[in-house]
């Protein structure tokens, strides 16, 4: 799928998907860590209708989602 990239910096992450974008390089999608006490997950996919309405975002979304609240 296309989607807008964002370019970030990040460290200690478990990386889910990458991105191979002809200007920025390599960059990771979604990805998710641990954070204190608590669980983060970040996707930078679905800026658009076609993107939020492809299957494998809303399965990637909802599970990143339960796995942040623990709730597998």
């Amino acid at each position: 799928m296309w989607d807008e990239p964002y370019v970030l910096e990040y460290d200690d992450v478990r990386v889910i998907a990458r991105m191979d974008h002809p200007e920025n390089g390599d960059m990771p999608v979604p990805w998710a860590k641990s954070f204190a006490d608590g669980r983060v997950f970040y996707c930078s996919l679905g800026h658009d209708l076609p993107g939020l309405r492809n299957d494998g975002v809303q399965r990637l979304l909802e599970r990143g989602i339960r796995w942040a609240a623990r709730n597998e």
